[in-house]
């Protein structure tokens, strides 16, 4: 691990200090725990550094108290903010624990609620079609199984919107639209003996809430389920991972909101976790799973493209007790690389993607506390991915900033045009990802523009060019730049139609003028 020296220090954080203290400088880090009213340690600012393994994660920014052990975490934005948020299911505690992103990696002060059930599983998504992601959650108590949605209202508070009862337990849910009509439907896992696991099917209705569950027949108990199409198809398809040492099985969608019966993926392994992505860059799903527990590798598995998968391989942790592991690109390469975390070890396991399905070596970060779970996604608004990671013996939820310098992407290139001598013209981009802040600077050619007569937005995403000259005609490009790298866009070429050739000034006049032009260029001779 890269070490670098840090000075700390203290300040005193309630609600309204954390919201004032969300613009400190994200790369700072430090052990801290916010509770209701409680001192929070954040380390003073320094600099961050280009990527390598033991350097993107380092101490936890921050450390906040949650509730009795602490367990699947999940983010979302439950207020629309732009600022990640995240639930954390609190399993001794029956309930779930909600904070608000505030910016920089800070979070506001958790809204606890009580569930009076023991909570099994959740999922984050906006349920009810209003922009703001919203809860589901599936609990037991005794032989009373429940899946309870929540409504995120404008300020980010969850209340109670829908409670549905259930069959039998269910150990694991997802969402999705399953059958096409622009709603989140549900899908739950359910204990069952073998021969008699089964699918919990909820398709959103039109005026809000759920329909009567619809089962699928999965053979096995289903431990966990992930909504993903594996086919290509549009339509997004169940895999299913195990507790009773069965491989992963795929049921393709129809489309209706129906499934095909299961097909086997062909997977060697017993898989109880699964996480989906495209781990080769070739447009088909592939997976990456692990069995919690004792085992100290993660399993994966090159989707073919119909739900089968191939070329099975295994990589290991130096680390046992692995519980949960997700994929993300970590150091902005556009390569998938692979978190997990170790319960019994007291660490968070890294291991970088090679872009062919396989990983390097592993790095293992400190998280003391029985990490449980981890989430990705950029807490502190800064283009790169960052770590929430529950602590079940010691109660919290650790924030882990990503300390990675990366280069900015251009997902939007310019686009050439041609246009009348005296209309406008523009050209723009869209740039994502990178260390902010990112700066841009258009060409012409290979000389930098400044905004002035006839330029606007030389500094910008969008060049505007008004009104367009003959001499404007050339191609055009913009470098966007930032602590990580630049990139440069490609080329767009600006065409500029003459309607009046004879108007040789351009002033858009046919007069005197223009015969002065012509003497004078005839005087001089072409060049």
């Amino acid at each position: 691990m890269r070490c670098r020296t840090l000075t700390l220090r203290r300040v005193r954080v309630c609600l309204t200090d954390v919201r004032s203290a969300h613009h400190a400088r994200r790369r700072g880090v430090g052990p801290a725990v916010l509770g209701a009213c409680g001192p929070l340690l954040l380390a003073a600012a320094a600099a961050a550094q280009p990527c390598t393994i033991d350097s993107i994660f380092t101490a936890p920014f921050l450390s906040l108290i949650s509730g009795l052990e602490p367990g699947q975490i999940e983010l979302g934005d439950f207020n629309a903010d732009g600022h990640l948020d995240f639930a954390v299911l609190n399993t001794g505690g029956a309930s779930v624990g909600v904070r608000l992103g505030l910016g920089g990696g800070l979070f506001s002060q958790q809204q606890t609620i009580a569930l009076g059930a023991t909570p099994n599983a959740m999922v984050i998504a906006d349920l009810d079609g209003d922009g703001r992601d919203d809860l589901a959650v599936t609990t037991v108590n005794g032989e009373d199984f429940v899946l309870r949605t929540f409504t995120a209202l404008p300020n980010g508070k969850l209340v109670d919107a829908q409670t549905i009862p259930l069959h039998r337990n269910s150990l694991w849910i997802d969402a999705g639209d399953l059958n096409g009509d622009g709603r989140i439907d549900l899908v739950t896992a359910h204990s069952g003996g073998p021969g008699d696991g089964t699918l919990g099917i909820f398709l959103a209705e039109a005026g809000g809430g759920y329909l009567p569950r619809q089962d699928v027949h999965n053979l096995l108990q289903a431990r966990t389920l992930t909504l993903a199409d594996f086919n290509n198809d549009g339509v997004l398809d169940i895999i299913t991972g195990h507790i009773a040492g069965a491989a992963p099985k795929v049921h393709l969608g129809v489309g209706d909101g129906t499934f095909l019966p299961y097909i086997t993926t062909g997977s060697p392994y017993a898989l109880e976790r699964i996480a989906v992505a495209d781990l080769n860059g070739n447009g088909i799903l592939d997976i990456v799973g692990s069995l919690p527990g004792t085992s100290n590798f993660v399993v994966t598995g090159r989707g073919n493209g119909d739900g089968t998968l191939q070329s099975f391989g295994v990589s290991t942790f130096s680390a046992a007790g692995l519980r949960n592991a997700v994929v993300g690109d970590l150091n902005g390469n556009g390569i998938l690389d692979i978190v997990s975390t170790h319960e019994n070890a007291n660490v968070v396991g890294i291991k970088l993607g090679t872009g062919n399905a396989t990983f390097g070596t592993s790095h293992l970060v400190a998280a003391a506390g029985g990490p449980r779970f981890v989430a990705l996604g950029d807490l502190d608004g800064d283009g790169d991915l960052d770590l929430v990671v529950s602590c079940r013996t010691e109660h919290q939820v650790r924030v882990y900033l990503n300390q990675c310098l990366i280069a900015p992407s251009i997902l939007q290139q310019p686009v050439s045009i041609a246009v009348s001598r005296g209309q406008s013209a523009q050209f723009s981009i869209v740039a994502a990802g990178g260390t902010p802040p990112l700066t841009y600077q258009w060409f012409r050619g290979e000389d930098p523009l400044d905004d002035g007569p006839g330029i606007a937005g030389a500094h910008s995403p969008s060049l505007s060019i008004s009104p367009a000259r003959v001499g404007n005609a050339g191609i055009y490009r913009v470098v966007v730049s930032g602590p990580g790298g630049s990139v440069s866009s490609g080329p767009a070429v600006l065409g500029v139609i003459d309607p009046c050739p004879a108007d040789l000034n351009g002033d858009g006049i046919l007069d005197f003028f223009d015969v002065q032009a012509y003497l004078s260029a005839f005087s001089t001779g072409c060049q």
